[in-house]
């Protein structure tokens, strides 16, 4: 077993180089003369896309390593388990640095000699006498305030009467939700636009259902928080789904159609309305 363990093989790509996330992988499953395959239980760190015999072809949603479960395997009433092994990714990220040198030493253009060398020829006032008074400056400041304040007035007025009716924005969870099928991204495809405000919906969603904050957390470390408590099992379990959809959509840029995107969104007001009860 441990021979065909090794022999499995990775072919995401012509390229010698590892896939990244996003890329198709394809895996030879280790399964043996008689023995029949499962599918592959999936959870947020990779999507399956199709599974058949001792082959199958899956799309990592991590960014370092991809670490696959266990493949169960069944013989008439026999069953057993092989460990599939890991699949390394190359990283998405930049190695080059910028190294930032600054000038030096720096020049201060402070002029030579002591302060009352260049200070003296500048007492140009000692000859002109007391200075005028300072009323009628401050009266110019204050006609000009006035002045101001009555035009910015005047436009503030005139911009209240000739303005539309407000719109009325959505108040609740599942109304925010529904409100993206009439979002400037839903109507011309933006798909990273959308996910990233159907993100945002979907993690208050689990903030509210769970009482946490999700902001800081991944995906995967959502899921582990959730499964070790009682009531969050079964809300994982439905959130699951939806959060897998936004790692393809807006980590690996799968690309999706207004149907599926609209049917989405819906699942998410759904899930508002039963979780939140708003």
């Amino acid at each position: 077993m441990l021979a065909g363990l090794l022999l499995c093989l990775l072919t995401g790509s012509a390229s010698p180089a590892p896939p990244a996330l996003g890329d198709t992988v394809r895996m030879q499953l280790p399964v043996r003369e008689g023995w029949r395959a499962l599918p592959l239980r999936q959870d947020s760190t990779f999507a399956l896309l199709w599974q058949r015999g001792d082959s199958a072809a899956v799309v990592p949603l991590v960014l370092d390593t991809l670490r696959m479960p266990p493949l169960a395997l069944v013989r008439g009433e026999d069953t057993t388990s092989v460990q599939l092994p890991a699949i390394p990714l190359r990283s998405t990220m930049s190695d080059s640095t910028l190294a930032v040198s600054f000038p030096a030493p720096v020049d201060p253009r402070i002029p030579p000699g002591l302060p009352g060398d260049y200070l003296e020829p500048h007492r140009f006032w000692t000859s002109m006498g007391a200075a005028p008074s300072a009323w009628l400056p401050y009266a110019l400041a204050a006609a000009a305030v006035t002045a101001a304040a009555g035009f910015w007035l005047l436009r503030r007025r005139r911009q209240r009467r000739h303005r539309p009716p407000a719109e009325t924005t959505p108040e609740s969870l599942a109304e925010r939700a529904e409100a993206l099928l009439e979002s400037p991204p839903f109507a011309s495809g933006n798909w990273e636009e959308l996910y990233s405000r159907y993100d945002g919906l979907l993690r208050e969603l689990i903030d509210c259902a769970a009482d946490m904050d999700s902001r800081p957390l991944t995906y995967t470390q959502i899921g582990s928080a959730l499964s070790g408590r009682p009531d969050g099992r079964k809300l994982w379990s439905e959130a699951e789904p939806l959060a897998r959809e936004v790692v393809l959509q807006l980590y690996a840029g799968w690309g999706t159609s207004r149907e599926r995107a609209a049917s989405q969104v819906r699942k998410l007001a759904t899930l508002a309305k039963r979780w939140c009860g708003r």
